[in-house]
């Protein structure tokens, strides 16, 4: 992570705020953050905690025109070569309706830059949960689940 190698045997591992089993939960391409100590090599540590948290998690609510962006819950969704797509072969794929999990970060302007986006279902039911992160103002951040 960020040129450490973290011992991770002792660590607590999360997924969207779930206990999971291990580090076999998470996929290439998805964001986590590692907490823990780093060693006075500052190449090596310890960690206690792996948690992996998405972006966006929600249905299709815009298909994809230019096979570079999607809208997902009304947001969009930027895909670049690194873009790690899981269940489907290319953003075109992706029909409205569809519910996606989407780890990435935003750029200057908001635009959610996807690291990976993966189908979970080919239509959303009533009743699931999703989930959109953003900032209210400038300052707290905000998650709103519906």
């Amino acid at each position: 992570m960020n040129g450490v190698e973290y011992d991770v045997d002792q660590a607590a591992f999360t997924r969207n705020g779930m206990l999971v089993s291990g580090q076999d939960e998470y996929h290439v391409g998805e964001y986590v953050t590692v907490k823990g100590s780093v060693n006075g090599d500052g190449l090596t540590g310890v960690a206690t905690t792996v948690s992996f948290s998405s972006e966006l998690h929600g249905m299709v609510t815009g298909a994809s025109t230019d096979g570079a962006t999607v809208q997902v819950l009304g947001q969009a969704v930027r895909t670049n070569a690194l873009t790690v797509l899981y269940g489907f072969n290319l953003l075109g794929d992706l029909l409205e309706g569809n519910v996606v999990e989407v780890s990435g970060v935003r750029d200057a302007e908001g635009v959610l830059v996807a690291s990976s986006i993966r189908l979970e279902q080919g239509n959303y039911q009533p009743g699931n949960e999703q989930e959109l992160k953003g900032r209210s103002g400038w300052l707290m951040p905000r998650t709103a689940r519906c």
